[in-house]
């Protein structure tokens, strides 16, 4: 940088590099008070934000992120400018910090978001009457889904949107406690994903032209159980 510079060029510099010890930024700031409040309040901002993208990141962040990516559309409202740049710091700590935790399998975010999905629903599916076999049929239809044969009591059926398809939400009750499953006709998988999560076990399968999550809580016997619901599911053609 040149030796003679002016304030627009050293509030840039300052913008980008708060603790920037050019010698001609330093030099225009002893000379400038304009600047080297500039500076200070740049200075201050940069030791405000460092805690932010050193924070701890909260365990099951990453899933609600992608969870509610996934799954909720809700409407943004018109904040007004300075809502939205505190929102903006507020998101680089957070996604910095969640970036710095990403697991590198591909699986991980999407199984985790189908459990964060369970647990979310936990209160509205904790029924244990069965749901009538013609109500069961008519979610599956809405999805283009079906029964091979009986399954066992499926204590709730129900719908959900995931990038703007819809999936089917099923919970079969067994001997061993609730198995929950998830049906998504436009979520593609190349191999079967599995992994322990927040005290469940989710298996996700390639089935046709979308995919299948089976989710259990971590240690029931599951490897029959599984196969027995995989022969069970089918897409309408």
């Amino acid at each position: 940088m040149s030796a003679a510079i002016n304030c627009l060029e050293v509030r840039r510099t300052l913008g980008a590099e708060p603790h920037c010890r050019d010698p001609a930024v330093v030099e225009h700031c002893k000379a400038c008070a304009g600047c080297a409040a500039f500076m200070k309040e740049m200075l201050e901002l940069d030791a405000r934000l460092k805690p932010a993208l050193d924070m701890e990141v909260p365990e099951g962040l990453e899933a609600r992120i992608v969870f509610n990516t996934a799954f909720r559309h809700a409407p943004r409202p018109a904040y007004r400018w300075l809502a939205a740049a505190a929102g903006l710091v507020l998101a680089v700590g957070l996604g910095v910090g969640a970036w710095r935790m990403l697991p590198r399998q591909s699986e991980m975010p999407l199984a985790e978001a189908m459990v964060q999905h369970v647990i979310q629903q936990s209160p509205e599916i904790a029924s244990t009457t069965p749901v009538d076999a013609d109500a069961v049929n008519a979610v599956l239809e809405r999805v283009g889904a079906r029964l091979q044969g009986s399954m066992g009591p499926i204590t709730y059926a129900g719908t959900f949107r995931m990038h703007d398809h819809m999936g089917a939400h099923l919970v079969m009750m067994t001997p061993h406690g609730a198995v929950t499953l998830l049906l998504m006709p436009h979520v593609h998988v190349d191999k079967r994903m599995q992994m322990d999560t927040q005290g469940y076990h989710c298996m996700i399968e390639p089935m046709g032209r979308g995919s299948i999550a089976i989710l259990a809580s971590t240690g029931m016997p599951m490897n029959d159980m599984e196969q027995h619901i995989l022969s069970m599911v089918q897409w309408v053609t």
